[in-house]
Formats: structure tokens, C-alpha cells, sequence
């Protein structure tokens, strides 16, 4: 699919394989997907390429999830930020992505792909108004493609008629 044609996702994850079939569906539904085992590589494509959507593991060889993102976002300040971990969440980790000073999206790997579709839109809903009419058309077959409804994975709106 051309880049161009579809969302993107930087994805910092050490351990690729445990992001497999997240990837595959995602794929399937039209998003493009780098994938990065390491800040500095995640970097150089941040430094490069646009994204839509940041995905970054939480635990890591240093540095983290939240030390990545610091450094990325002013790379991507109109991306949307998912820190997905497999970890349980402490205050020390809440208290850390509070003090980013922007929005990040938190989400346990346990939480599964519908838990990450509706991660995605519902931030996606939030920030409607900021997203260029190019890649709203792109939302809005992605959005067609998954059918997603009022009520899939506690969705409380209906998202198609918000992007209409």
C-alpha cells in the first residue's frame, strides 16, 4: 500500500515478536507499520518520516518508553502517543507520562487488539478537528473496513457518524 494511501505507525517495541499479530491485523486493515527494537532506529525514523500514530513499549533497556517519547514528540507533535505495555502500571510509571506535558494513551498488551482499536479511536475522535482532510478520508476506510459500532471494546460513540 502506498504510504501515502494509508496510516502510519512508528511502533518502539524490544521485543518484536510479542507485537506479531498486532501487526499483521493492523496491516490488514490498511495502517503501515515501521517497527523499531531500538530508540536510536525509532529516532532516525521519527527524525525522517511523518507518523500518525506513535507506539511505544514502556519497559526497555534504557532508555524507556516515556524517555523515547520525550525526545519523539517534538518530531511528531500531531501524532497520537499509545505507550502499550505488558506491564502492570505503577505511580512511578503514571506519574512519569503525566510529567511529558502531552497527551499519551496508556494500554496494557493484555488488553488485546480490540483494546487497541479502541485505544485509536477514541483518540482519534478526540482529535478529529486536527487531522488534515487527506487523512480523513484514509480514517474514514479504515473505520468502514473494521465496523466498528457503538459499544465494540466500551466505544460509546458512533465513530462513523462522527467522521461523516
Amino acid at each position: 500500500m502506498n504510504a501515502a494511501n494509508s496510516i502510519s505507525i512508528l511502533w518502539l517495541e524490544d521485543d518484536p515478536r510479542s507485537i506479531f499479530n498486532y501487526v499483521k491485523k493492523l496491516e490488514e486493515f490498511g495502517f503501515r507499520i515501521v517497527i523499531c527494537n531500538n530508540v536510536t532506529e525509532a529516532i532516525y525514523e521519527a527524525e525522517h518520516f511523518k507518523f500518525d500514530i506513535v507506539l511505544a513499549d514502556l519497559l526497555m533497556p534504557p532508555p524507556d518508553g516515556t524517555d523515547f517519547l520525550n525526545r519523539v514528540h517534538p518530531l511528531q507533535p500531531n501524532s497520537i502517543f499509545i505507550i502499550f505495555t505488558g506491564y502492570p502500571y505503577n505511580n512511578i510509571y503514571r506519574h512519569r507520562i503525566k510529567e511529558l506535558g502531552f497527551d499519551v494513551n496508556l494500554l496494557q498488551k493484555s488488553d488485546g487488539f480490540s483494546g487497541l482499536i479502541v485505544c485509536i479511536f477514541q483518540t482519534l475522535c478526540k482529535y478529529w478537528h486536527k487531522i488534515d482532510t487527506e487523512k480523513k478520508g484514509i480514517w474514514k476506510r479504515i473505520v468502514t473496513a473494521i465496523d466498528i459500532k457503538p459499544g465494540f471494546g466500551g466505544i460509546t460513540i458512533d465513530i462513523k457518524k462522527l467522521i461523516e
